[in-house]
């Protein structure tokens, strides 16, 4: 098994910060190549990178096939001072290089909490030529596919207030553009989207309301609201389950193989 580092900046020298990726390949080992890649992205609140979701997450990829890379996009837990558009162009980066080293894979994002907020926001304004130009990338920066946890997803309504502060740096004028159930349109990734009705720290409102804003433009996708089940789950496994929670959810712990599936019928 290959993993190797890459820090952005060595590639994409316009990136205001230094954000690094883990690209984990498997293909020396199965000695064939291998068609999907997954991107995963952590969640934290864009305050800091949760490791619980991040390299158990791309075992999981790894065991179906994918190559992986991990983002660890650049926060600032101390002066909250790494905004929009930041982590946009970070991912768009990371995304424009798996397109030229992986050229013939379907691109796959994973993003949890906060992370699929960036996964989410990004999905649209990969369109942006300011953005584009910013950094010097390709205009082919779509992913084929979305798999998105407990996601924060709205910047207007019930949300989780240190991510929506942290992305938008105050700024109340990105609230809309940074909302992402406002901002589906028919050309929106398909998705796999899933968190639990007692989320204490993002309300489930957020992926009510990006389930029928993927309803409403015919998105390809699938929903899963668990029952039970607190912020952060990650796998949802004894492995990531956050400290202090207790027993695992067996049943919340199988949206991986719900993900995997999905995935296997709209990538083909």
């Amino acid at each position: 098994m290959n993993v190797e580092k890459i820090f952005l900046k060595n590639i994409y020298p316009k990136l205001k910060y230094n954000p690094y990726i883990e690209i984990t390949n498997i293909e020396p080992i199965l000695g064939k190549t291998m068609n999907r890649v997954a991107i995963i992205v952590p969640g934290g609140g864009y305050d800091n990178i949760s490791n619980r979701e991040g390299d158990p997450i791309a075992l999981e990829f790894l065991k179906m096939g994918y190559t992986t890379i991990k983002l660890v996009y650049s926060t600032d837990n101390v002066n909250h001072s790494i905004n929009y558009p930041n982590q946009v162009l970070e991912l768009l980066s990371t995304i424009d290089l798996a397109k030229k080293l992986y050229p013939e894979s379907k691109i796959v994002l994973c993003g949890f909490s906060a992370g699929g907020h960036l996964v989410g926001i990004t999905s649209y304004l990969y369109k942006q030529d300011s953005l584009i130009k910013m950094i010097g990338i390709g205009e082919n920066t779509k992913a084929d596919a979305l798999v998105l946890a407990y996601p924060v997803v709205t910047l207007v309504g019930k949300t989780h207030e240190g991510t929506k502060n942290v992305i938008t740096g105050g700024d109340k004028n990105l609230y809309h553009l940074l909302s992402i159930e406002e901002n589906v349109t028919s050309d929106f990734p398909k998705t796999f989207l899933w968190s639990t009705a007692t989320d204490e720290l993002v309300p489930i409102s957020n992926t009510i309301s990006l389930d029928k804003a993927l309803n409403k433009n015919n998105i390809k996708h699938k929903t899963i609201i668990y029952e039970n089940g607190p912020h952060g789950l990650a796998l949802a496994n004894k492995l990531t389950v956050p400290l202090g929670v207790g027993d695992y959810n067996k049943d919340i712990a199988n949206w991986i193989n719900e993900a995997h599936i999905f995935l296997d019928e709209v990538l083909g």
